[in-house]
């Protein structure tokens, strides 16, 4: 993961992004389905945030939402997590070693799923 892409999102002031973070770990015997346990609440908590917000939001997080479920329909994720930023103009995707809390919101950048990651599996190293 490049530090400034992080940086970027966690500095920005737009209202108009899509956060998405995901627990896709191909262990767990859930996700070994078809279709997988995350991709069937990744569109219900989709249905439920369209659902909840006004008439001229929705049609930006449904167009966002298409996009993100295109993206992971043909593609499975390679890692245990996955964090996604989507909005106009702004794509960002940090596929992670492990798994992230399901989490989706719609406004400013909800990094903080992803800065729980970072300091959950930090590096480390034992000398002997």
């Amino acid at each position: 993961m490049r530090s400034f892409d992080l940086r970027d999102l966690l500095g920005s002031p737009r209202e108009d992004i899509l956060s998405v973070a995901l627990d896709v770990d191909p262990r767990k015997p859930e996700h070994q389905t078809t279709p997988p346990a995350w991709r069937i609440w990744l569109r219900d908590a989709f249905r439920d945030l369209a659902g909840s917000l006004p008439d001229e939001r929705r049609a930006a997080v449904e167009e966002q939402t298409r996009e993100i479920l295109r993206f992971v329909e043909q593609d499975r994720p390679k890692g245990r997590g996955l964090a996604m930023f989507a909005g106009p103009d702004l794509w960002r995707v940090f596929v992670l070693p492990g798994p992230l809390r399901n989490h989706v919101a719609f406004g400013r950048p909800d990094v903080l799923p992803l800065l729980w990651a970072m300091d959950e599996y930090e590096p480390y190293a034992i000398l002997r």
